[in-house]
Formats: C-alpha cells, sequence, structure tokens
C-alpha cells in the first residue's frame, strides 16, 4: 500500500504522455485527417484549397511582443500572398504604443469599442476581427507567439485542405528563472488536452492559436455565447466540436512562445486559470492528470519515509516519475532539467499556484489581468453591481 499512490500516479501519467496531442508535422498530421462532421452540420461553400486566411491578433498594451514576433507573420503573409489575405491586429484599448508598433511593421489595424457589459476584453477583440476579417479562413494567435516560416507556411498550405479546427499550443521559450514555474503547470494544460476526436464528442482546445473555417466559427456563434470565459477558447472548441472535427497539437519545431515574460504575469497569468481549468470539463483525462500529481506529490512522505527501509525500490519509482516528466517537458517547452531531477519541488509548487488560484476564483470571485479585474465565476447580476 506503501506505493499504491505513486504507482498510480506513474500510470496515469504514462497514458496520458503516450496519448498526448502529436507535434505538429505537415505530412503526418493532416495528410490522414478525412472528411468528417462539418460537412454534414454546415453548408458548403466554394473548394476549401482556394480559401485565404485573416491572421488575427488581439492585442493589448503588446508593444514589446509585437515588435519581436510580428515581422514572422508579416513574412508568412509575403510568402504566402495566395493564402493570407491579411495580418490584423486588434487593438484592446492599449496604453502603450501597440497600434503605431502593428502598423509599422504593415499589419491593418482595427481598434475595438468600448467593452462591452458582460465581456471580457481577449474574447472581445476576437470576435470584433472576426467581423471585419477579409479571409475565409480565421488563425487567432495571442501577440506572445511567433513561427519558424518556412516548415509552419508548408503545413498551413495543407491544413487548410479540411474543413477543420486545429489549437496549437506553442512550444514554450523559458529565458529566466522564474519562468521554470511554469513547466508543471504546462505540463498539466497540455496533458488534460484530447489529441482530437470526431462529433458529435466533445472537447476543449489551446488557446494561444486556432485556425478555422470563418463559416465554423460563425455556426457556433463565433465567441457571443463565451464572452465571459476566462478559458474562452476551450470553450470555443467545446462548442465547435459538436459539429466539426477538432485537431490539437504541440507547435515544437513550428510555433513558439514566451509564456510569461515577468513574475507577476507569471503569477496572475496561472492564478485566473489554473482553478478555472480544474474545473472545466475534461473528462477522465481530467481526473488522470489529478492523480498524476498527487503520485508527484506523494513521493515526498515517500521519500523520507522508506528511503532507507527500501532504497531500491523507492529509488526506481523516483527515478520512474523523473524520466517520465522530463519526457512530457522536452515536448512542450525548454525546461530545465531540474526540474524533472527535482520534481517533487515543482509539484509543491504547482500546488501552491493552484490554491492561490482556488482562492482567488472560487473564494474572491476576483483575479487581475491585464489592468482589468476579471470576476470568473459570477453571474452577470452581480457582476454589474
Amino acid at each position: 500500500m506503501t506505493y499504491l499512490l505513486p504507482l498510480l500516479g506513474f500510470c496515469a501519467g504514462l497514458y496520458l504522455y503516450l496519448t498526448m496531442p502529436n507535434t505538429l508535422k505537415p505530412r503526418r498530421n493532416t495528410a490522414r485527417v478525412v472528411q468528417l462532421g462539418v460537412d454534414r452540420h454546415l453548408p458548403r461553400e466554394s473548394r476549401v484549397s482556394r480559401a485565404n486566411v485573416s491572421i488575427i491578433i488581439p492585442a493589448r498594451n503588446e508593444e514589446v511582443n509585437l515588435q519581436k514576433n510580428l515581422p514572422t507573420w508579416m513574412t508568412l503573409a509575403a510568402k504566402l500572398p495566395r493564402h493570407i489575405a491579411e495580418v490584423m491586429v486588434v487593438d484592446d484599448h492599449s496604453e502603450d504604443r501597440t497600434t503605431e508598433v502593428a502598423a509599422a511593421c504593415g499589419a491593418r489595424t482595427i481598434a475595438t469599442e468600448d467593452l462591452p457589459e458582460g465581456w471580457y476584453g481577449k474574447p472581445h477583440a476576437l470576435m470584433t476581427g472576426s467581423t471585419k476579417a477579409f479571409g475565409s479562413w480565421l488563425l487567432m494567435v495571442d501577440a506572445d507567439v511567433s513561427i519558424e516560416v518556412d516548415p509552419f507556411a508548408e503545413w498551413l498550405q495543407t491544413a487548410i485542405r479540411h474543413e477543420r479546427y486545429y489549437s496549437i499550443q506553442p512550444y514554450h521559450q523559458v529565458l529566466s528563472w522564474f519562468e521554470q514555474a511554469s513547466a508543471l503547470p504546462g505540463a498539466v494544460s497540455v496533458l488534460a488536452m484530447h489529441a482530437g476526436s470526431a462529433p458529435p464528442r466533445t472537447h476543449g482546445g489551446f488557446g494561444p492559436f486556432v485556425l478555422c473555417p470563418k463559416k465554423i466559427y460563425q455556426h457556433v456563434s463565433g465567441h457571443s455565447d463565451i464572452r465571459s470565459k476566462i478559458l474562452e477558447n476551450f470553450y470555443l472548441a467545446m462548442r465547435v466540436g459538436k459539429a466539426s472535427h477538432i485537431v490539437n497539437l504541440l507547435g515544437r519545431g513550428y510555433v513558439r512562445y514566451r509564456m510569461y515574460s515577468s513574475l507577476s504575469s507569471l503569477w496572475q497569468g496561472w492564478t485566473k486559470s489554473l482553478a478555472v481549468g480544474a474545473t472545466a470539463e475534461n473528462g477522465v483525462r481530467g481526473w488522470l492528470t489529478v492523480v498524476w500529481i498527487a503520485g508527484l506529490l506523494s513521493c515526498w512522505p515517500l521519500l523520507f519515509a522508506h528511503l532507507l527501509q527500501s532504497p531500491l525500490e523507492t529509488l526506481l519509482l523516483y527515478v520512474a516519475q523523473a524520466l517520465l516528466m522530463q519526457l512530457v517537458l522536452r515536448r512542450i517547452g525548454s525546461f530545465w532539467s531540474l526540474n524533472s531531477i527535482l520534481f517533487p519541488l515543482s509539484a509543491l509548487l504547482f500546488l501552491i499556484l493552484f490554491l492561490s488560484s482556488v482562492w482567488r476564483v472560487k473564494i474572491l470571485h476576483s483575479v487581475q489581468w491585464k489592468g482589468r479585474t476579471m470576476h470568473p465565476t459570477k453571474t452577470s447580476e452581480e457582476k454589474s453591481k
């Protein structure tokens, strides 16, 4: 019984790792996608192979990220003039030079109107951009996301031959020591996500990068019904999954981002999302993720109580957990191997972040993000008081 929880945690983690979303590859992941679901539920228009793409970047105080990442999207547009209709930056009431930087890079700039009651900023910016987009496909991407232009261009040309909803989790570029705190939260957000399934099964999608036909987005009313959701793209994918096929992918080698550039933004970001993600409809994978985390945490008492009594069994289990965590982290970001070697510390830090998120989201009903206060679990009537 001593090793039961750690063993269960390892088995749960191993299953999640073996069934996690694939890494984006043009010939392997998109060529095998067959026409499903969407043709039965949505009106057919012109051939998808002749479609063009509107790249929509919601931006609030993203001057720095746009200076660094927007040129890669402009290069993609120049490389694929027949496929990219426009690169659009939707300015969500920024207080810095977001619009000026976007315009200087050659992007089309759109300013949002005052935030309507009941809307959060990112859903409103994406909805605004979608109504003004020229393309028949929408590529909705965060300002901190950039690409490897040549391999991504190859994938994009293949992807838009199929009427699918694609979400990609970018590869996490870790540049500072404090970003190591995102290792286990980032792993959880990936492992809990399905690779994709045919309708009518539903599941979520990743938030930083979404590519879908405009008609699918319009069919589910875009972000209007999820306007006050923190994990808006998770719930958007849930709605799309009832009518269309969803493909969730990992972006290593193709799509990358630096998730949080400061310690305060990292703390605020995970605080607003971890508790919400824990209550999202992740089904069996969500519960298996809980078991995996519990198994990691249980290694603390196991080490202290049984290392001297049963050193071989204890060390074997510890090494197995560390190797599994290292395999996961290698696929999602450039995290230090020390996160895997000292995984009990990583698990403890995750627990602290998660409890802080529960306190802010479930008890105080208030989180801060980009200078705005969000009330993730209150009703619209309570928010208006």
